[in-house]
């Protein structure tokens, strides 16, 4: 009798220093059987969709007051599409993530559609909890950072133990760059032999890079223009 109870006690201590390990691994807002994880509430997106040559940005908190770059610009009418792919809003965590940007929708979530307003901002509201996909319409002149998004409702808090049921989101987008041609003097009569001057007009950007098709990125130092002319 005393061989059987001492090993439940060592039993019942197992499991007591495994259940004692879980809760020191495992904080209120990361760990699946959180007690928000379980939570039936609405949450919200809001997007705010800016313009920017600028490439480095504050990592994102989903905060409402996010820290943009100088030169953001907020952008209008953009058309944006929202899709759940996720009724768990860790399922796009970790290394191994169950969804990614290019899951299929759930059929249960009805995709809502809409366009910013003249401050960049628009709102999708009354979402339950899960991952969901922000995909961006084209837009002529611009080029966006992302053109898909995942985020999660709710979003953790890495500040606190609350979890962030209404997640703002920055998407940014560059202005396609467009090069034109001016003549130095656009009356002058030029004849053979003659030498013609023109100007090369185009934007320089706050970041050169070169983004390769094996996702590589290459960073440039200096701008060079050529303008080779016709052999004839």
């Amino acid at each position: 009798m005393h061989g059987r109870n001492a090993v439940r006690s060592l039993t019942a201590l197992g499991v007591a220093l495994v259940l004692a390990l879980l809760a020191v691994v495992c904080g209120a807002a990361l760990c699946p059987g959180a007690a928000w994880a379980a939570d039936e509430r609405t949450g919200s997106i809001v997007v705010h969709e800016y313009r920017t040559q600028l490439g480095a940005t504050q990592p994102g908190t989903g905060d409402a007051g996010a820290i943009l770059p100088a030169d953001a610009e907020p952008l209008a009418d953009v058309p944006l599409t929202l899709y759940r792919l996720s009724e768990d809003p860790q399922a796009a965590n970790g290394f191994d993530p169950s969804v990614t940007v290019d899951s299929p929708p759930l059929a249960s979530f009805d995709p809502r559609t809409g366009s910013t307003d003249a401050q960049g901002a628009l709102a999708f509201g009354d979402l339950p909890r899960g991952v969901y996909l922000l995909v961006q319409g084209a837009m002529p002149g611009l080029q966006p950072a992302q053109q898909k998004l995942l985020v999660a409702v709710p979003m953790e808090n890495a500040a606190s133990d609350e979890a962030r049921w209404d997640v703002h989101v920055y998407p940014k987008s560059y202005a396609v760059a467009s090069i034109a041609k001016q003549a130095v003097d656009p009356d002058t009569v030029y004849g053979v032999g003659d030498e013609a001057s023109w100007r090369i007009v185009l934007p320089v950007p706050a970041e050169l890079k070169a983004n390769g098709a094996d996702g590589t990125v290459r960073y440039g130092s200096a701008l060079a223009v050529r303008d080779p002319l016709d052999a004839r």
